[in-house]
């Protein structure tokens, strides 16, 4: 196969969603990424690399042309288990002569057992990118995302328990990855984070928002579906603050 940088240019693979890790050495990782699609009319495909060390290869993996989810190419993969715990991951992009791009950023992924799903996915390295300083602005942003996560894991915790719905069950997860990213971000920043205690805020405003919310969705089940509503707002307006504020690549992803 012939790899040429021309026609495509170089594109930055981001790893999204880890669904499932090494719960004992037989089972596989279940892995998704995702990244912004080739404009070339002779685009053909892609294709992931990975293996146990930086820039060294020993799988291909053709994934054709994946479905395009908000507006990025988004590709599951399975990865079978080795004695090795560190995968290198990177993509290729290939036209209909068989010419192949450069390697995109790469992406190592830690899949060791003994540690959480979300800690594992997101100690992630990109080529070219170092890590950078942060300012008081950005890291007042992040500590701020980081308690708005907690509040709704906390408040998805209390209302599975009150209302019999798999609604906040689902959402008690995907809260609690997303408060693991803010939480491994700071970490990786130096920020020191509050100790993590169901209920329980440092920060008095948000401690008296989230015992106002939680009594009004413990004691109805609209109530609750209201608040779980409110605090998806509220992250989501905490994100549209956050971002014009920063041009750090981490924090961008």
């Amino acid at each position: 196969m012939n790899k040429s940088f021309f026609p495509f240019t170089r594109f930055i693979l981001f790893l999204l969603v880890l669904f499932s890790l090494f719960a004992n050495p037989l089972q596989a990782a279940e892995l998704t990424f995702a990244w912004s699609p080739n404009t070339e009319p002779n685009l053909a495909g892609y294709k992931i690399y990975y293996g146990t060390a930086s820039r060294t290869y020993s799988m291909i993996i053709d994934v054709g042309n994946p479905a395009i989810i908000d507006g990025k190419v988004t590709c599951p993969l399975t990865v079978l288990p080795q004695e090795n715990t560190l995968f290198y991951f990177t993509a290729t992009a290939y036209d209909g002569n068989g010419f192949e791009s450069d390697y995109s950023t790469e992406v190592v992924v830690d899949v060791s057992a003994d540690v959480s799903s979300t800690e594992a996915v997101f100690l992630f390295i990109t080529d070219g990118f170092p890590q950078e300083d942060i300012s008081a602005v950005e890291e007042t942003a992040l500590l701020k995302a980081w308690q708005v996560q907690k509040l709704s894991r906390d408040l998805y915790q209390s209302f599975s328990t009150v209302w019999a719905s798999p609604i906040y069950a689902n959402m008690l997860s995907d809260a609690q990855h997303h408060m693991d990213f803010v939480h491994i971000l700071l970490g990786k920043f130096g920020i020191f984070v509050p100790q993590d205690f169901a209920g329980i805020f440092t920060d008095q405003e948000t401690q008296d928002l989230f015992d106002l919310m939680l009594n009004a969705g413990n004691g109805s089940a609209v109530e609750a579906l209201r608040m779980g509503a409110a605090t998806e707002d509220m992250i989501i307006d905490e994100l549209q603050i956050l971002l014009p504020q920063t041009a750090n690549f981490e924090i961008q992803i």
